[in-house]
């Protein structure tokens, strides 16, 4: 059940990516911390877990279903069709991620007044949300990355190329003593485009048309299809995130911004336990949907089991050091953060559980099954929105621990069950005992048809 060596060999170019992307956050989270304290860094990342969830809706679920689809081009050496529909996903996603930055920013002033009472919120989301078409861009490019086999480029790019700069522009404002609320947010601007940029000028060097632009532009390509399957991944995503923003948004509402600061440090801290199945997420996807096309079940079943085995090898014993030295990891931003240190140990337990689960969301995305996905990222959204609203205010931070933990878990093994059903395919770290083959599902969802768009 071992992986493959070209599986490892990906993996390892993934993990240098995600690795540079993970301390670059972590950078940033120290950064944030010494500079703001925790009711400075509890603004900035409310205002950023806004952008997020806005960058969520801007994109409609197009960058994962643009995964599928240029995936399978690139695959089959279709280089037209894989420029057609990414062309044609960016100016979709550019639409929609121009329309919801002006409606974040007209509503600035009501929700830094009337929900959050935190008047600093005004000087810092303003500049979040004009990084949200850039940001659209940075997504689709990275994912595009990810098709052409370059996962570690797509990687860096995704996760760590907007933090790397962001701590840059945050360094030069330290040493001419310009830093601020205001001055991070622009600086967090500046570097998301200054990502953008770079991530489609890398995307266009190493997959560019041998014909120009006139031929790819001239082409058909499939994005009613993408519409039709980026609806539940959509939902699927911005519920699947709720783990994370919606704690945070109900601790702004129910509690201080002194909380929201040490909860949101936690939960960054804690999902530096994920970067494993973060670097497995940029290889295989890819590899399921073209296994997937050959109807190779039996290929896609060992696949998922191999990565989950190694993928857990390597997330338990980095979530017992955070149970065991949550306290010594939070001291070194400060003493503002120490009464996190419950809720990182919870928060470091959820995302063991994702990590064990697998590449489980990919494999329903990847096989058609987008409406299972988002069955189970609904179920633990209404888990999430049940626990906060009545742990937090009880518990506070740690309410919020439980209910993001709890929503991770219940999504992942819902996914997991549905997995089984329509494929039966079990992603979980251990052998396969059933030693009948895998069966192609004739009479369930088939991959995705190749609908077209002049």
């Amino acid at each position: 059940m071992a992986p493959s060596s070209s599986l490892l060999m990906s993996v390892a170019r993934a993990l240098i990516g995600r690795g540079l992307g993970a301390a670059a956050q972590l950078v940033v989270t120290f950064a944030l911390g010494h500079l703001f304290g925790a009711d400075g860094t509890g603004t900035f990342m409310l205002a950023l877990t806004f952008f997020l969830v806005c960058s969520l809706l801007g994109r409609r679920g197009l960058d994962f279903a643009l995964l599928r689809i240029a995936s399978e081009a690139w695959g089959a050496g279709e280089n037209d069709r894989f420029w057609s529909n990414v062309w044609a996903a960016i100016k979709e996603s550019l639409i929609y991620s121009v329309a919801i930055s002006t409606c974040l920013l007209l509503t600035t002033g009501w929700l830094a007044e009337s929900v959050f009472h935190d008047q600093a919120l005004r000087q810092v989301l303003p500049w979040i949300a004009l990084a949200i078409p850039g940001y659209a861009v940075l997504a689709l490019c990275s994912e595009c990355h990810k098709a052409i086999d370059r996962p570690g480029s797509g990687n860096f790019y995704h996760t760590a190329a907007v933090p790397i700069m962001f701590v840059v522009v945050l360094g030069i404002q330290y040493a001419f003593e310009l830093e601020s609320l205001q001055g991070a947010a622009i600086a967090y601007m500046v570097a998301t485009y200054l990502a953008a940029a770079v991530v489609a000028v890398s995307l266009w060097k190493h997959a560019a048309p041998p014909n120009g632009t006139q031929r790819f532009q001239s082409q058909t390509n499939e994005l009613p299809a993408m519409r039709k399957a980026s609806i539940p991944l959509m939902a699927y995503s911005l519920f699947s995130m709720a783990g994370s923003w919606l704690p945070l948004i109900c601790l702004g509402i129910f509690a201080t911004s002194d909380q929201v600061g040490q909860f949101g440090a936690a939960n960054r801290l804690s999902i530096a336990i994920m970067f494993i199945l973060l670097a497995f997420n940029s290889v295989i996807p890819a590899r399921f949907a073209r296994f997937y096309a050959k109807k190779d079940l039996a290929a896609i079943d060992r696949l998922a089991r191999s990565s989950s085995a190694v993928m857990t090898a390597v997330a338990l014993p980095l979530t017992l050091f955070y149970i065991l030295k949550g306290a010594w990891i939070l001291s070194w931003m400060g003493p503002d953060f120490q009464p996190a240190v419950y809720a990182i140990g919870i928060l470091a337990v959820g995302q063991l559980i994702n990590v064990a689960t697998g590449s489980v969301g990919y494999l329903l995305m990847m096989t058609g099954h987008e409406r299972e996905l988002r069955r189970a990222a609904t179920l633990g959204f209404a888990v999430n929105c049940l626990g906060c609203l009545t742990m937090i205010p009880f518990w506070g931070i740690e309410g919020a621990a439980i209910a993001g933990a709890l929503a991770i878990i219940f999504e992942n093994v819902s996914a997991t069950v549905l997995a089984y059903r329509k494929l039966g395919i079990l992603s979980l770290p251990w052998p396969r005992f059933q030693t009948s083959p895998l069966d192609f599902p004739r009479s369930d969802i088939q991959p995705l048809e190749r609908e077209t768009n002049v």
